[in-house]
This record gives structure tokens, sequence and C-alpha cells, in this order.
């Protein structure tokens, strides 16, 4: 039997980083919520989703996508909270529909009612699942949950790092000149990772995992619960609790409570707290994400076109992919900056995709296609990579499919660019 993993109408909830991925991608401790999928289950996994992402999710995972079903499946909703109490319903293999808070969870279907779950675009639709559940009966009882908001991915990331833990490599002793603070046991370093002395970890309130590759540059100081991914690289930076860093990013300046996903630059000073920032980002020298409000009052964030209250006193910006952030530029807490949007100076509204704001400007101009591609391939190429034609597609396609926000938020037409 295979397991689907689907996306339902609530993944654009966690936009503006689902515009580029399956939500199943997105990262939740030491790994994709996709590859804890991997773990947990025995099944083959493929993805169900928004169709334009067919093409790269294919690529990146290098399975089928939206397959033919001729047989019985398990659906699992994409945007699941990968714990232990999902662990065990899984392995309980109820046969009604797990329901959270009237979204489908998991379930066992047929061909035939497999047909009759998933619409048009790719999503499984609220609908849907109410014809399920009352053909299959509900399982309202069980403790599987569903994220519902971004902001609870970084509020639990920390508690998912201390769950995945070990990740079974073999480890390498800290240098003689490092300072570790609680229990040993609690540092992971990788044997293919490099630490250098004078460095200094608190694993006091949970674990620092280093992966293969990752190269802890000296004065660093990491703080667990915390992951620093492979091939990353810190020089000298300040790390604190309930950060993950992705493969290959390049870190410095002050990191707390965030999620760095991979290939980001954020090589300078500057802040980043309780934040997702995306793949491909760069953070120019001295900019500084505000996670906390001056009134100390719970932080808003627009969801569904509706500002919703996070009952959150810390939040801070949600990064696209692709997006660049100028030196000395200040974002709001609670801001989204979208897909290749290039942002400076004082940034206190949400910014569309492809988009060129200056906070000096009450309105930004849209950045031009070919600036956009232009940019990518610049910067995937001193990585010593290339953008493929799937990834330039993706972003002819959310180019296109951002005009509308970009127009409901004035953005005006004009020759947006920096890549000359």
């Amino acid at each position: 039997m295979r397991a689907l993993v689907f996306e339902d109408d609530l993944c654009e909830r966690f936009a503006p980083l689902t515009l580029t991925r399956h939500v199943s991608q997105l990262v939740w401790g030491t790994r994709t919520i996709w590859q804890s999928l991997q773990r947990l289950t025995k099944e083959e996994l493929v993805p169900l989703g928004r169709n334009y992402l067919a093409d790269v999710t294919r690529e990146s995972l290098h399975v089928e996508y939206n397959p033919e079903v001729e047989e019985e499946v398990l659906l699992v909703n994409g945007r699941v909270r990968p714990d232990a109490q999902f662990e065990r319903v899984l392995r309980s293999e109820p046969k009604s529909a797990v329901i959270f808070k009237e979204r489908l969870v998991m379930a066992r279907v047929s061909k035939q009612q497999f047909a009759t779950v998933v619409g048009k675009a790719g999503l499984v639709t609220p609908t849907a699942v109410a014809r399920l559940a009352k053909e299959l009966g509900t399982s309202e009882g069980h403790d599987a949950t569903l994220f519902e908001n971004i902001w609870e991915i970084v509020q639990s990331n920390g508690y998912a790092i201390v769950l995945q833990g070990h990740n079974g490599k073999e480890m390498a002793p800290p240098p003689r000149l490092s300072n570790v603070k609680g229990p040993s046991s609690n540092l992971m370093i990788s044997a293919e990772a490099e630490v250098e002395e004078i460095t200094s970890f608190d694993v006091s309130k949970g674990p620092v995992i280093i992966d293969d590759g990752a190269h802890i540059e000296a004065f660093s100081q990491v703080a667990g619960p915390s992951y620093i991914g492979p091939k990353a690289r810190l020089h000298a930076a300040l790390i604190r609790s309930g950060t993950t860093i992705g493969e290959e990013c390049r870190i410095g300046g002050e990191v707390e409570n965030s999620i760095v996903m991979s290939y980001t630059n954020k090589s300078h000073h500057g802040y980043v707290g309780d934040s997702i920032v995306g793949e491909w980002v760069n953070l120019g020298a001295g900019s500084t994400f505000s996670n906390l409000k001056n009134t100390y009052g719970s932080v808003k964030m627009e969801v569904d076109g509706k500002k919703v209250d996070t009952n959150l006193v810390k939040l801070g910006p949600m990064v696209g992919d692709m997006a660049k952030v100028s030196i000395g530029c200040m974002v709001f807490a609670g801001k989204k900056i979208g897909v290749g949007s290039q942002v400076m100076n004082l940034v206190r509204d949400d910014v569309p995709s492809f988009t060129l704001y200056d906070g000096r400007n009450s309105h930004g101009v849209e950045l031009k296609l070919e600036s956009a591609i232009l940019t990518q391939q610049r910067m995937m190429d001193r990585r010593g990579m290339a953008l493929s034609k799937a990834g330039e597609r993706l972003i002819e396609y959310l180019f296109d499919a951002g005009r509308k926000e970009r127009r409901l938020t004035k953005v005006k037409k004009g020759s947006g660019s920096l890549s000359a």
C-alpha cells in the first residue's frame, strides 16, 4: 500500500513558504515533515498536491506526483505534526477517518473513494472530507494534530529538535579549547563536521546537533536545542535555542528560535528571531528582524486576507524563497516577504512576491521577471549549482500568479531591477 501525502486548502496559510514547495516539505526540527513521515511509515510515500508544483517536487524528491490510484491507499495530511501522538495513531491502523478540527489527518481509502476526495486543483477540500467522514465514520478522539498556522511550526521547533534527537551517525568529541555547559551527551558533533577551537555550546536545555560537513568557526556560540545542517558554516555566530540552520547556509550574527532553510546566506551581523527564512535568501549585513512590539502586545499576522492575533508576544517575519534583504534593512514583527522580492530600508508591510520594496515609499515596484530569474541563476552559480528548467518554470508561474496580489496592494508597474 502507498501513502499519499496530500495538501488541503489550508496549505496556503503557510505562504510565502508553501508557494514554492509542497506543504510536507516545510522544515520542522532537524528535517522536513516529509522526511519525518518517511521514518514513521512503512509505506512508500507519494506527494499529492497543487498541480503547478509537480515538476519541482519530482525533481527534489525523485518520486511520482499526483499519481493514478488503482488500489487502496493511505491518505496522510502534509500539515500533520509528525510527533509521538501521530505515530501512535498511525500504528493503531484506524479503520475510520482521523479528523482534527473538521480536517482530515489520515484515512485508508479505496480507489473509488479516492476519486471523490481530490479536487481539480490537486487539493483535498472540506466538502470532500465531510463526505468521506460520513462514509467511513470518524475518529475525533485521537491525539494526532495538524499545524494550522505557520507560527506554530516556529514556536515548536525546539521541541521538534529534542524529539528527533540523535541521527545515529558517528560522533566526534568537542575541541579541547571549547566550552560545554550541560551534559556532554547532548552535544552531537558529526565525525565529518569541523569545529574550531574557542567555541561555546550550552546544551543544558537541549541538544546541539552538528551534521556532516558543517563548519563551526572560532568564537561561535550555540545553545540547544539547535540543529546545524550539512555543510552549513557559522561565522563566529550566536545561535540561540530553538534554531534550525539548513544545508549549506552561511550564518553570522545572531539567530534565535528560527528556521533558516537551505542555501541561505546571512554571513554578517544582524538579528533573526522567531522567524522562518526560506531557501536561497540573502540577508545583507546589518539586516534586523523585529520579533517584539514596543507595547509587548501580541503580534498580528495577515492570514487569508484578515489580520489574525497570533497570541504570541514574540513572532518575527516570514521570508519566502529567493528573497533578498538589503544591508541595514529592518523588518517589522510578523511581516511576510514574498518569493523573489527585494527589500530595503524599513519593511512595515507584507511584501508580495517579485516586488522591489523601499520602505521610504508607500508602495513597491514590480520586479522584472527576467531580473528575478537572472538573480537566482547568479546566486546558484556562486554555489556551483544551476537553476533547472523546472525551477525557472516555477518562477514564471509564480510571477504570473502573483499579479493579482501585487495589483491589490498597489505595487506599481515599472522597471524594477537590481540585476545590472
